[in-house]
């Protein structure tokens, strides 16, 4: 029931519908199956019955008709009769092998089966005495012929009697029964499609009463609910919810109840709240009327104080256009001093690289000195070997060797002086090099310097024409500060207009129940609030020197006043009261 009460009414509907016509299809397939089934049983009582009895009777005529011309042939004189009698018997003789092979396609009957196995074995022994018998005849056996027809050939043709009868009876029988069991079967298929007929017509009428029921009784249920809430009362719910699109409905109206209620109450609390912020308002009214008299007051003060500071800010910017003239000269220095560097670290360089040749002189002379006290010395030899003939030659040798160890000396100091002179090259070198970069930090900081200096400078111009705009938005405050006035006074007029057009509106929704026990009732009786008029006495700021003025965009404030200049509260929020209000606007927005 559960599940019928979550259907959609569509679904419902659709749903009894189908069930119906499925009932119906099952009605029309029993009643095919078994008018199919009952006709199939009389195809079946046709072929296995009343069709096989034909072959019976075909059976016993060809039979009755082979005995017949057997005693005919007996008693035939001439040889031509005889011809035309054993002809005859052999077309008899055909027609009931042909009999007796249909009949056994069509016995599907296992006692039926017996007889007639039974009857094929009396049809062979009764062949076999026929044979005999009629050979007798054709050999003119006369008396053995009459023998075998009254004794044997009687009993066999008794027992053939006997088969054939048997199986007539036992096929009538089970026609009989045949026909019994598809009268029965029909009964039984009327009385069965009778019952699905019945059970489909009371499913019917189950399903309409529920199907009403489960429409109408929910649906005036509704119709309650909604009459009770249009006469005012927003505390009926529907409470419990189905699936269905009834149940949806009742969702959503309770949904739009709770919504209703919840503006209904932000509609008395907001209206309360207004009537205690307008004696908030009126309070601040006051407030600041008085303080529009200070601010008047600060706003002569504020500019004097503008103008002292404009004066400074000009004589910084004096003062920086001075020092940008200076960091101009040093950075020229500087660039000079870097250029000087420069070339003593040049000169240094050649310097160096003169002592480095004047070394590899020095080494010359002290490989010549060298060499020539090795000639000295062979010299000495030489004049040692020649005695008193080379004495003379000997003093020479000893004083060019003499010379040769001075030069040698002398080209070793030579030579330290000078690796002593590279070294205090390579120095100086050093020192030039550290100087140079030295003198680039100096010139990168001095750029710096002067790239600070002017960003001042450009500062201290923004700044003059920031302040030359200030006073001129001073004089449009002061204006401002007039109209302030005016405002308070129009804002005391409208404030006790509102407190008047809230208790009106609590007084109307009033008529809403929002609570379970009573109605709500405005208890609200609040005194009339008074503003005391503001007087415009005071004088507007004295005039301000103009100066250039470089505002892109001005405001007329005496059009955009009412806009732009409404009264606020503290911290620009409802009054203080609002504390107290609870009720959140989410379920407005949602509804």
């Amino acid at each position: 029931m559960k599940l019928i009460n979550n259907m959609k009414i569509k679904n419902r509907l659709l749903s009894s519908f189908g069930i119906m016509i499925l009932l119906t299809l099952v009605i029309s397939f029993f009643t095919y199956k078994g008018f199919t089934d009952l006709t199939g049983k009389m195809e079946k009582t046709y072929i296995y019955n009343i069709d096989p009895m034909d072959h019976v009777v075909d059976i016993i005529s060809a039979y009755q008709k082979m005995r017949v011309d057997i005693t005919k042939l007996f008693l035939a004189k001439t040889e031509k009769e005889k011809k035309g009698f054993l002809d005859t018997i052999k077309e008899h003789e055909k027609d009931l092998d042909e009999s007796i092979e249909s009949l056994d396609k069509k016995i599907e009957a296992k006692e039926i089966r017996v007889v007639y196995e039974d009857l094929k074995v009396n049809y062979e022994k009764y062949k076999t005495i026929r044979d005999e018998i009629i050979n007798k005849i054709v050999a003119n056996d006369s008396n053995t012929a009459y023998e075998l027809l009254e004794g044997k050939g009687k009993e066999v043709a008794g027992e053939m009697d006997h088969s054939i009868h048997a199986l007539s009876e036992s096929k009538a029988k089970q026609a009989e029964e045949s026909y019994k069991e598809d009268i029965n079967s029909s009964k039984i298929i009327i009385i069965f499609l009778m019952s699905i007929a019945g059970i489909v017509v009371l499913f019917g009428i189950i399903m309409s009463i529920m199907i009403a029921n489960g429409i109408s009784r929910p649906l005036q249920f509704l119709v309650e609910k909604f009459k009770s809430g249009a006469e005012g009362n927003l505390t009926v719910r529907i409470g419990t919810y189905n699936e269905s699109e009834i149940g949806i409905l009742g969702r959503y109206f309770d949904q739009f109840m709770e919504s209703i209620t919840k503006v209904v109450r932000k509609i008395i609390d907001s209206n309360k709240n207004m009537m205690l912020g307008t004696s908030e308002i009126a309070k601040g009214n006051q407030e600041l009327a008085s303080r529009v008299d200070a601010q008047s007051a600060s706003l002569e003060e504020t500019a004097s104080s503008i103008e002292e500071m404009s004066a400074n800010i000009k004589n910084i910017a004096e003062v920086s256009r001075l020092t940008q003239k200076v960091g101009g000269d040093a950075q020229r220095f500087a660039v000079e001093g870097e250029e000087v560097v420069k070339s003593m670290v040049q000169a240094i360089q050649e310097v160096s690289q003169q002592a480095g040749k004047i070394k590899e002189i020095v080494k010359i002379i002290d490989s010549i000195a060298f060499q020539t006290n090795i000639l000295a010395l062979n010299a000495a030899v030489e004049a040692a070997r020649a005695k008193e003939h080379g004495k003379g030659f000997a003093v020479v040798a000893n004083e060019v060797r003499t010379l040769a160890q001075k030069s040698a000396e002398n080209a070793k100091e030579i030579s330290e002086v000078i690796e002593n002179i590279v070294n205090r090259i390579e120095i100086g070198n050093q020192y030039s090099s550290e100087s140079q970069s030295k003198f680039l930090e100096i010139k990168e900081k001095i750029e710096q310097v002067n790239h600070s200096i002017n960003e001042v400078s450009s500062a201290m111009g923004e700044q003059a024409n920031g302040v030359d705009q200030i006073n001129s938005a001073v004089g449009h405050l002061d204006e401002i500060t007039q109209n302030n006035a005016s405002m308070v006074e129009e804002l005391a007029a409208s404030t006790e207009e509102l407190e008047s057009q809230a208790k009106e509106v609590i007084q109307e929704v009033s008529f809403f129940k929002v609570d379970q026990n009573s109605q709500y009732e405005s208890s609200y009786s609040g005194e009339k609030t008074t503003v005391k008029k503001i007087e415009k006495t005071r004088q507007p700021v004295r005039n301000i020197p103009e100066r250039k003025k470089t505002f892109e965009k001005k405001v007329d404030y005496k059009e955009k006043k009412d806009d732009s200049f409404k009264f606020k509260t503290k911290s620009n929020q409802q009054p203080a009261v609002e504390k107290n209000n609870s009720f959140k606007d989410d379920g407005f927005i949602e509804f």
